[in-house]
């Protein structure tokens, strides 16, 4: 008979192998894994593989030092990914029907923080206004709307455009990166960024800048 520890040592091997082929597996396959079998370990496969970019996203979306909101948001996503994942049809690319999850859910989450913040500044610009009039009422004034006017537009613009000048200014991360980030074609981001720039220009009455 075969010895309790060699079992041991088969089964622990077997699962070692099993765990190494999840690792070289496609996304379609762990995908397919998990709604057979509810294999928990083929979606913690796709965690991993994913949780950098999805991070990065939500950096681009809701902008430097939110570092620790990024890191809920993200938590969120995949808490998301894991509620919803069998109703992915495989009409599309797992990345870009994941991709658009997480996009929705970090809007999302940006727009409570604006309208939070929103409440927030609205009072302290209140209490600040009053001592900036005095050292520059001019130049204060001018700042305070033009930067207010910059942001609110920057809000409206549709979301892919949006987290492209996100990424692209303050991420600064090229064309390419951002065109592997979010499954588009380089050109289709140029696009974005030259739409972007042309909206915020002619709204601020300014003209759009060039590469």
């Amino acid at each position: 008979m075969i010895s309790t520890l060699l079992m041991a040592n088969v089964l622990a091997g077997s699962r070692m192998a099993l765990v190494a082929n999840r690792n070289m597996a496609t996304d379609d396959e762990l995908v397919a894994l998990f709604l057979r079998k509810d294999d928990e370990e083929a979606f913690e496969v796709l965690v991993r593989r994913y949780q950098d970019r999805i991070f990065s996203l939500a950096i681009s979306i809701l902008g430097y030092g939110r570092e620790s909101e990024a890191e809920d948001v993200t938590q969120e996503v995949f808490v998301d990914l894991f509620r919803t994942l069998r109703s992915f049809r495989q009409e599309c690319a797992f990345s870009t029907w994941f991709y658009r999850l997480a996009r929705n859910r970090i809007i999302d989450h940006q727009r409570r923080i604006v309208r939070r913040e929103s409440r927030r500044d609205s009072n302290a610009q209140a209490m600040s206004s009053e001592d900036e009039m005095r050292a520059d009422p001019l130049s204060a004034v001018v700042a305070s709307q033009r930067h207010a006017q910059l942001l609110s537009l920057i809000e409206r613009l549709p979301a892919l455009q949006r987290i492209t000048l996100h990424l692209y200014y303050w991420q600064e991360q090229s064309t390419a990166e951002i065109a592997e980030l979010l499954e588009l074609k380089p050109n289709t981001v140029k696009s974005y960024l030259f739409r972007a720039r042309q909206s915020l220009a002619a709204a601020l009455g300014g003209e759009a800048s060039h590469d």
